[in-house]
């Protein structure tokens, strides 16, 4: 048995949290969620109390049907690839649920009939169980259409544009300023995609994900620098933000 009293989460002590953990809800939009993730993974910080959790997003992800997962799924993928740690923040006790938390959301990336958006989150889940740190934290931002990133050369902030805005890059704020100078971005060649944007591709092919199927390649293909000109490679400029 968990002692929740001896645990501490973003606001104290971790003594609240059963009563939360016992009434999460199929339906994401329950403010039930706002109190959980914001006490386990406020901001994408983790505490003692928040590998604890996974237990319990476990069994509601697996009886829930596929649209229902999301939210706990992405929320075990937060905090198993959370950088940001404040106290204890063992998941070595976790291995095997985090493998079947991994094997669900694989499987649940399937499914016919998600939104966009969701099945985003739910990528970002599988490649955040999987420990990878860069994709399982930032690819969430393909949901809201623009990535960070930063020039590999010249090393100035950019903002990439792949999405439901369009595929560019530029080192301003182009929503606010839509004078804003902006370069186009190249895809990647389906076949010339590595291992992770491949399965990234398959995932979203075999769901009638087209929408995201087609923007996968811009993540990873190249742009040029709207200050200096050069060349970069996508992955890598989002990768030198960290």
């Amino acid at each position: 048995m968990t002692n929740w009293s001896k645990l501490q989460h973003a606001y104290g002590s971790a003594a609240d949290l059963p009563a939360f953990l016992g009434a999460l809800s199929p339906n994401a939009e329950d403010p039930v969620w706002n109190e959980v993730w914001g006490r386990v993974c406020h901001q994408g910080t983790v505490y003692s109390a928040s590998a604890p959790v996974l237990p319990y997003l476990l069994p509601a992800a697996r009886e829930w049907p596929p649209a229902a997962r999301v939210m706990p799924l992405s929320l075990a993928g937060a905090i198993a690839i959370s950088p940001n740690v404040l106290g204890n923040h063992d998941l070595q006790p976790y291995r095997s649920t985090i493998e079947e938390l991994h094997r669900l959301a694989t499987e649940t990336t399937a499914s016919i009939g998600l939104s966009s958006t969701d099945f985003i989150y739910l990528l970002q889940a599988v490649l955040a169980l999987e420990g990878d740190l860069l994709w399982g934290q930032h690819l969430h931002r393909l949901a809201s259409g623009e990535f960070e990133g930063k020039c590999t050369s010249c090393g100035i902030g950019l903002l990439v544009g792949v999405g439901q805005y369009g595929s560019f890059v530029a080192s301003e704020d182009w929503v606010n300023k839509p004078t804003a100078p902006r370069n186009p971005l190249q895809p990647s060649g389906v076949e010339d995609l590595d291992e992770t944007a491949r399965r990234l591709h398959n995932y979203a092919l075999a769901a009638s994900q087209e929408e995201v199927a087609q923007w996968v390649p811009y993540i990873f293909g190249v742009g040029a620098c709207p200050a200096c000109g050069k060349s970069f490679e996508v992955a890598k400029a989002i990768a030198a933000v960290d």
